[in-house]
């Protein structure tokens, strides 16, 4: 068991991961910002922009909302919340259920993502060769 000064300096750690992840989400944003008014772009419309816009928000999710809950969730920072009635839930109990579902649809999502632009890639690479070949019906 963790004494108090533990508690408190991962705590401080915690907080201070959090922190710089918010910090890199700034960039992040511009990038996505940047990328969006450009998706016309023939070197853009090239790379499926709706995928990868797709990707983008699903890893923003992931470090602005879960990455911060899971880390101030092991670290206990939840722990010593009242309970949010006589008969309610804890703190703890609710942003857990929100990790799991969060989980859960942060990292299917990305993977469905990616295989969605695979896909693509894929299917376009096979019409460019067979519409060379003259041999796509």
């Amino acid at each position: 068991m963790a004494s108090n000064g533990d508690a408190s300096w991962l705590l401080y750690c915690a907080w201070s991961i959090i922190v710089v992840g918010w910090i890199l989400c700034i960039p992040m944003s511009m990038f996505f910002t940047r990328f969006y008014r450009q998706r016309g772009n023939i070197m853009i419309s090239k790379r499926y922009p709706k995928c990868v816009l797709v990707i983008f928000v699903i890893v923003l999710i992931d470090t602005i909302v879960l990455r911060p809950l899971w880390m101030l969730l092991e670290v206990g920072a939840f722990d010593s919340l009242p309970r949010l009635g006589a008969r309610a839930w804890r703190v703890f109990d609710i942003v857990l259920i929100i990790i799991t579902a969060l989980y859960s649809a942060v990292y299917i999502g990305f993977a469905a993502a990616i295989l969605w632009r695979a896909w693509l890639l894929f299917y376009d690479i096979n019409y460019s060769k067979e519409s060379q070949n003259g041999e796509w019906n």
